[in-house]
């Protein structure tokens, strides 16, 4: 018996120290990854170009650098229990201990190694793109460029997959310790609830498949073309009459892809054409609406065209908001941060942010938004303009206001990149609104 017990017992010593070592290289990585995403809070959004982005992580070399460290040593003890737990696998095969594959340490160590092998997958183009920052690869031309572009886009599309990944490893990694610790304590070598271990191990298996074939799934439907995925109902205006027009959720393209050809396609080359245009929207009716789009560009994103026709039906017909007590003015605040991409999530309240209003040129009122930015969340192309110490205003035009009764459903200016203005001298800023007659009203 000390001959089978013996092997037995080194084996799972050794496991139990990798286990261990993983679990705590794999908290200080995420306690590492926490530090970077608090350091870039509000400097990096969902709505950030890519250029951008690149130049704001570039600036964390030695962050990145230590991310990439840690995430070294964390594969590298993965593969060292990897290879001890087949090891182990082999020897239990061996000595013919069929039913002893089945304890519940075992089968938890099995759920981490499967776990693992799809983590490291996974995350590889983390690596990629770590490598290619700190080393400033993606100096090296276009091609390095979009390389880089293509791997950070890559770890966006699959960012739930990874984190449902790492609760699976923390969880997985934390019961095959205390489980193992329970066997190398007790003395007999003996499987117990083998039925609840298989369903464990089934359902695990399950789960690890279903992200597997979530990540198929999004490498399909990320080839498509999907304008209708991105539409958003607005309206025009003739007097007191409403048109229904179709504008583009900018927000939601914006944290779909970082690719500027893909932000532009759905911005500027994507028409939704409505049925009947011309004629004032009448409740209950339906329109059809067709999609024409530039096809240089979903040509040259090799995109699969999907829907482009589709019918709506108009279930309320807005109204014009004459007066800003007409609306709650939060909703103005969460179509804004729903829909379109000038709006600033963090921005700094003081006595001249808020909402203003103009007078339209057809007598209706149309409205801004003054917002005081940080410098930290300039793009690459705005950025010259100021110094770090400078106050930040942008004024986004919002145009005429849609309501369906206190809420706001359009806009008119929604996404128009036009309709902003940065200001950093504040008497320039206080001097344009005066001479427009523009008014603070909320």
């Amino acid at each position: 018996m000390s001959n089978v017990v013996k092997p037995r017992k080194i084996f799972e010593t050794v496991m139990l120290w990798l286990l261990s070592f993983c679990l705590l290289i794999n908290l200080l990585l995420l306690a590492k990854v926490g530090d970077i995403f608090y350091k870039l809070k509000g400097k990096i959004t969902s709505q950030t170009d890519f250029v951008t982005l690149v130049k704001k992580l570039s600036v964390m070399t030695e962050d990145l650098k230590a991310l990439e460290v840690f995430a070294t040593i964390y594969r590298t003890f993965l593969l060292f229990l990897l290879i001890t737990f087949a090891f182990f696998i082999i020897f239990r095969i061996v000595k013919k201990q069929y039913d002893r594959l089945l304890k519940g340490s075992t089968v938890m160590i099995w759920v981490t190694s499967m776990a693992s092998i799809y983590y490291v997958y996974s995350t590889k183009d983390i690596f990629y793109a770590l490598k290619s920052i700190t080393e400033r690869k993606y100096e090296q031309g276009i091609p390095a460029a979009l390389y880089l572009m293509g791997r950070i886009q890559y770890i966006l599309d699959v960012k739930y997959i990874i984190q449902v990944l790492t609760i699976i490893l923390l969880v997985s990694t934390s019961l095959a310790i205390i489980l193992n610790v329970r066997t190398l304590v007790g003395k007999e070598d003996k499987a117990i609830w083998k039925k609840l271990n298989i369903s464990i191990f089934s359902l695990c298996m399950i789960l690890i498949s279903s992200l597997v074939a979530w990540n198929i799934y999004i490498k399909y439907d990320n080839k498509v073309y999907k304008p209708f995925e991105y539409m958003v109902k607005n309206y025009t205006h003739k007097g007191d009459k409403i048109y229904l027009f179709g504008s583009v959720n900018m927000r939601k393209v914006n944290e779909k892809n970082l690719d500027p050809v893909f932000r532009n396609l759905y911005l500027t080359g994507t028409n939704f054409e409505i049925e009947r245009p011309e004629e004032e929207l009448i409740k209950g009716e339906t329109r059809n609406v067709k999609v024409s789009f530039n096809v240089e560009d979903k040509e040259f994103l090799n995109l699969k065209t999907g829907k482009i026709e589709e019918t709506i039906t108009i279930n309320n017909v807005p109204e014009i908001v004459k007066s800003i007590d007409e609306i709650n003015s939060k909703t103005v605040y969460e179509y804004l941060a729903k829909y379109d991409e000038r709006y600033s999530k963090y921005s700094i309240n003081d006595e001249l942010t808020g909402i203003y209003e103009g007078n339209a040129i057809d007598n209706n009122k149309e409205y801004y938004l003054l917002q005081k930015i940080k410098y930290d969340e300039l793009s690459f192309t705005d950025i010259a303009q100021f110094e770090e110490n400078d106050e930040i205003y942008k004024l986004i035009y919002l145009g005429v206001i849609y309501r369906n009764n206190k809420s706001v459903v359009g806009l008119e200016g929604l996404n128009l990149k036009q309709g902003t203005q940065l200001f950093k001298n504040k008497e320039e800023l206080i001097n344009l609104l005066k001479e427009y007659k523009i008014e603070k009203v909320k």
